[in-house]
């Protein structure tokens, strides 16, 4: 074995040594040779010279090397089975030793800038110009916007409603207006248009979370719109007058445009790799290159992933993998791109993506998607040729699969073809500052596929999750020693890491709660999610008392789990409805409401949670469950409890239990009969290591110390980006005081109603549980069967947001109305994403 090592480590030197060199340079040549003193001008020449060079040499190592500068890509550099590579001669694009080139998605202008007003300069283009982006002396400037750009404001750095503004528009129909879904789940994207009575209307284009189907509408205050003219108000903004061909621009003070390089960026694809499964395209590596400038894919966010796991998205990125096999992408950086930065789409094995850096980017830094073929049954939405209006927004209508409403009758474990990325490497990467157009986004994305490992990553400052797994098909992933922290910044209910697992054995009324409808839940929980996925060595962290954050969130129906290891911080882990997850030997250092906790759960679920170590630095609640109770699980015991200053306490409302318990109330229901609370002497959290002393009493129950040094990125030149941050020191938590947003409103007294009992909504857990985008209405805690609630067809968990059509937002108006219609017949709305629920009850 060590000899067969040995002579393949000689292969790929001489291979290496051997390789055939083309050199590409700005100031080149096409008509050059493509050497280091006659080099090519374009990519596009460079693989032609490859192709012919390979029909003579096929075993060749060939390089293309990139010298320094902008190099501009009109059109997408397609790579195809003929440029392959193999394992002993890799075929490679990179940066030309000790340089660092970038490739642009468009093309230089040479303009002659003229006064418009005293603030705008414009110049005439090119009647054939497209102009996407623009990017001055290699800065993206600001499409006319309002409000205007605002670094420091957390939403879309500035919102605001925007229709008394509209009115003073000469042609509000170039404006694009950009928008979050109305409860915050991801956004939207709408044009401005007139109907047939000369009205302007919002018509969406689309919108980038399935969340609420057709009920889903676009908020109107969470907003900014651009490309507007009278908007090109402020240094650094632009606008294109497409039909006159004439490019306004608002100078930065001091910028001088007489000699400025400025680029117009038109396509949102700059390098595709493109094969299939039978031919795939082999052993291609791009290192070292930087690529920035991609047009925004916003229009094309329209192909819905499986079953509602929420995402919606654009299959490309300034580079897309579609049909590969051993391909590399290292050392790169993708910055200011308007779209995804890397896309594996389909069938892809073995590809590698590492050391690289994302900033800036319109969408997902890095995604992974089956198609939609290597699903069974019917799992997607669909997007109708029919339209209609709500809330003055005109949209295209959705149809609901199938599968929300039953188990398919194909219930084959497992994808139905190849089609789908499976052992990828997504390793060794900051990514930061993403989804600045779309925020139904995420670092790391994966759908449809399976064998994956995200390791070492460093992902924050983000709008909505770190890592995301939109469905459970079909697992078997590695997440381990990522870093992943400051994220759902601008969305709501979600985590650092998020799952769904909307998958064939669930149906809508799950959610709901309403478990006896699908019986055979169990049967069929892993004919989708047929392998395990570790999380395992991760940091999760979110600002404390700020928004708020699941941590490791498993939501709705996510199956097949194994957890440990795992530090977080400002936030901990939820498991809602789904099976087998075992969380074990985890440190949770929880803020406020933002603890661990179980929702919705089925019966005899297979969950496992022990071992772990539970700290509520700004609560004494150490556990929060919602439509659930313990002995649903397979075990939880032998956990260590801590809230400094107070008595931890468990809160669940599952099968008719109070709400708030104690450690030994659980006890005597056979629960959590080896836990603990007390301290666990963490070493020292204040410097980040939240390993426990010798003495701690969690080693007692099994709980086994892990290493706190291993989160995040490891190359050098990434982890000098990595900006330092401070960590909760736990021994004095109750004494800090931190500012931020509340989590939630009003109390959680409980009242007796029609023989059940109610009471206000009041956290961001009961929220997501209901799966409704604000903190309003009346929750029915219990509904006993032979209770009048009950037979009237209230259940569980449900919502109560009107009474007679009139909108009730907490419990005090709804008692009011109720006492004003005594002996009356009422009608009560619940709260349902799909349909209108209208039940009557006599008063």
């Amino acid at each position: 074995m060590k000899y067969l090592l040995l002579v393949v480590a000689l292969i790929t030197m001489v291979s290496t040594a051997m390789a055939y060199e083309l050199i590409v340079a700005p100031d080149g040549d096409d008509t050059n040779p493509g050497s280091s003193q006659k080099p090519f001008a374009t990519l596009h020449r460079a693989q032609q010279a490859v192709r012919e060079h390979l029909k003579q040499n096929p075993h060749d190592s060939v390089k293309v090397l990139l010298r320094e500068g902008r190099h501009y890509l009109t059109q997408p550099l397609e790579l195809t089975a003929a440029d392959s590579g193999t394992a002993y001669s890799p075929m490679s694009y990179e940066a030309f030793p000790g340089e660092r080139p970038v490739c642009v998605g468009g093309k230089r202008l040479q303009l002659n800038w003229k006064p418009y007003n005293q603030s705008i300069q414009v110049a005439s283009v090119t009647e054939e110009t497209v102009i996407d982006q623009l990017i001055i002396n290699g800065k993206r400037k600001v499409l006319a916007r309002f409000p205007n750009y605002n670094p420091a404001q957390r939403y879309y750095n500035g919102i605001s409603a925007m229709w008394d503004r509209a009115k003073n528009w000469k042609n509000p129909e170039t404006a694009y207006i950009h928008a979050l879904h109305q409860a915050k789940w991801g956004s939207g994207h709408a044009v401005i248009v007139r109907n047939e009575k000369g009205e302007l209307k919002e018509r969406m284009v689309s919108i980038d979370t399935t969340t609420q189907g057709n009920g889903a509408y676009l908020n109107s205050k969470m907003r900014f719109v651009e490309n507007v003219f009278e908007e090109l108000d402020a240094s650094g903004e632009w606008f294109y007058d497409q039909g006159e061909h004439l490019l306004y621009y608002f100078p930065e003070e001091k910028e001088d445009l007489t000699d400025a390089i400025v680029e117009a960026v038109c396509t949102p694809h700059l390098i595709r790799l493109e094969g299939d499964a039978v031919n795939p395209v082999r052993s291609i590596q791009i290192k070292g290159i930087s690529f920035q400038g991609a047009s925004p894919t916003w229009k094309q966010t329209i192909d819905h992933l499986p079953n509602g796991g929420d995402f919606v998205v654009h299959r490309g990125g300034a580079i897309t993998l579609r049909g590969t096999e051993n391909c590399i992408i290292r050392e790169c950086d993708f910055f200011e791109l308007d779209g995804n930065a890397v896309f594996l789409d389909g069938y892809n094995r073995h590809d590698t993506v590492s050391g690289c850096l994302f900033r800036n980017l319109g969408a997902n830094a890095v995604a992974l998607c089956g198609a939609a073929e290597t699903m069974r049954g019917d799992q997607f939405f669909t997007v109708l040729e029919e339209t209609f209006e709500a809330h003055g927004q005109i949209r295209n209508k959705w149809n609901t699969p199938d599968g929300w409403r039953r188990i398919p009758d194909d219930r084959t474990p497992g994808p139905k073809s190849a089609n789908y990325p499976s052992d990828c490497l997504i390793t060794d990467n900051l990514i930061t500052e993403i989804g600045e157009l779309e925020k139904q986004t995420a670092g790391v994305l994966m759908s449809l596929t399976m064998n994956n490992t995200v390791s070492y990553n460093t992902i924050y400052k983000l709008p909505r999750a770190g890592i995301c797994l939109n469905d459970g098909s079909w697992g078997g992933h590695v997440i381990e020693f990522n870093d992943v922290f400051d994220t759902v910044r601008e969305t709501a209910d979600h985590g650092p890491f998020n799952s769904w697992g909307k998958d064939r054995y669930w149906i809508w009324e799950d959610h709901n709660g309403n478990h006896q409808k699908n019986p055979d839940a169990k049967k069929y929980c892993l004919i989708d999610a047929v392998k395990t996925t570790l999380i395992r060595n991760n940091r999760f962290s979110h600002p404390l008392q700020t928004t708020h954050s699941w941590g490791i969130d498993l939501d709705d129906g996510s199956t097949n789990y194994h957890i440990y290891n795992n530090l977080t911080i400002g936030c901990a882990v939820k498991l809602r409805e789904g099976f087998h997850r075992t969380v074990e030997n985890n440190i949770f250092i929880a803020s406020g409401r933002n603890n661990p906790g179980k929702h919705v759960c089925f019966e005899d679920n297979e969950d496992v949670y022990r071992k772990n170590i539970t700290v509520n630095i700004h609560s004494d609640v150490v556990w929060y469950g919602i439509h659930h109770y313990p002995v649903q699980m397979k075990e939880i015991d032998y956990n260590c409890y801590f809230t400094p200053g107070t008595t931890p306490q468990w809160i669940t409302n599952g099968r008719g239990k109070k709400r708030g318990t104690t450690l030994q109330d659980w006890n005597k229901e056979g629960m959590e009969v080896h836990s603990i609370i007390a301290d666990p002497l963490f070493v020292d959290p204040a410097r980040g290591d939240y390993r426990v002393k010798p003495d701690s009493p969690a080693l007692k129950l099994g709980f086994k110390n892990f290493r706190m040094d291993q989160f995040g990125v490891v190359t050098t030149r990434l982890k000098h980006l990595v900006p330092e941050r401070s960590f909760p020191a736990c021994a004095t938590a109750l004494e800090q005081q931190v500012n931020g947003a509340s989590t939630s409103r009003g109390d959680d007294t409980i009242v007796d109603f029609l023989g059940g009992k109610i009471k206000d909504m009041t956290s961001e857990a009961e929220k997501s549980a209901v799966g409704i985008g604000e903190i309003t209405g009346v929750l029915v805690m219990e509904a006993p069967d032979n209770s009048p609630l009950y037979k009237a067809g209230l259940r569980i968990g449900q919502l109560i947001i009107k009474l007679d059509n009139e909108k009730v937002d907490n419990l005090q108006k709804f008692m009011a109305l109720c006492k004003t219609k005594k002996n009356k017949i009422i009608q009560v709305e619940v709260h349902d994403d799909l349909q209108k629920r209208v039940y009557e009850l006599k008063l």
